[in-house]
């Protein structure tokens, strides 16, 4: 690479002021859910960064292993400074615990998460944090 070519490089960075970092939220084993079938599972993440983020990878997991299918979720668009996203999956086979899992994108990724259960008619079960 020449020096041309370098300077130019290193002027981009400056410039955009910085590169896109990835981080990996999970929470949970949120224990509760064993006697909540047709209940719901609720990860909510929060941009608490000064720049948007984009969260390209949701997902909930049960105690074996097995991926929930997302029966809702509005994190599939960029998150905003300050704003919050969540998605969810209803609770369908006596599963005792749950987890979430989020990857953000971001310059500023200063993100945070929970997990919450509720029961069938709506009830607060518990919230747990999600962690990096």
């Amino acid at each position: 690479m020449n020096w041309r070519l370098t300077a130019a490089v290193m002027v981009a960075f400056v410039v955009l002021g910085g590169t896109a970092q990835a981080d990996t939220l999970i929470g949970g084993p949120a224990y509760g859910a064993a006697s909540e079938v047709g209940g719901i599972v609720i990860c909510s993440i929060f941009n608490g960064g000064t720049q948007s983020v984009t969260v390209p990878y949701r997902q909930i997991y049960d105690q074996l292993g097995n991926q929930l299918a997302l029966t809702s979720d509005n994190c599939n668009v960029t998150l905003g400074a300050g704003k919050t996203c969540f998605y969810e999956a209803a609770i369908g086979s006596p599963a005792r615990f749950l987890s979430c899992r989020a990857i953000t994108n971001g310059i500023d990724n200063t993100v945070s998460g929970t997990v919450e259960l509720f029961n069938s008619t709506g009830q607060f079960l518990l919230s747990t944090p999600m962690h990096k």
